[in-house]
């Protein structure tokens, strides 16, 4: 055996991440391979169910609370938050897209940087998941205190 280097120094993985490829839907990434490699924050394309569901119930979350805003401000409650209470002012639509869209950007932006550490601390910003439902989870049955008890 020979102990002849055959690489040529190119790192393949370092730009190869295309935004057009043959497993865009399929997905073909679930986990870095090499233990180096999870150390640092990866793109990844495939995503667990747990995700998934977390995600869809920190949307339905976001658009039941959408709801009961808007029946509470036919009661007479008002918007506290500026920039939505700007889309009320447009239309019932506008506010429940505004509300949806500003959720599901937040979500997104999670969901990218979920490998990478929080505040040069050792949490992930995965844990962010499981803190998002939080102000839903307190708001939603205050607000339905409020609806029942009008």
């Amino acid at each position: 055996m020979s102990n002849i280097e055959r690489r040529s120094g190119n790192v393949r993985r370092k730009n190869s991440h295309k935004i057009i490829s043959k497993y865009l839907l399929t997905g073909r990434r679930g986990l870095p391979r090499r233990k180096e490699d999870r150390q640092s924050p990866q793109v990844i394309d495939r995503y667990s169910a747990r995700l998934l569901a977390i995600i869809t119930g920190i949307l339905s979350l976001s658009i039941l609370d959408a709801f009961f805003t808007l029946i509470l401000i036919e009661s007479g409650a008002k918007e506290l938050n500026p920039i939505l209470a700007y889309f009320l002012g447009v239309s019932p639509w506008h506010f429940i897209w505004t509300k949806y869209m500003l959720t599901s950007i937040s979500v997104i932006i999670v969901l990218l940087c979920k490998d990478f550490y929080l505040f040069k601390t050792r949490v992930k910003a995965r844990v962010v998941f499981f803190l998002l439902p939080i102000p839903f989870i307190i708001v939603i049955p205050w607000q339905l205190g409020l609806i029942f008890l009008r």
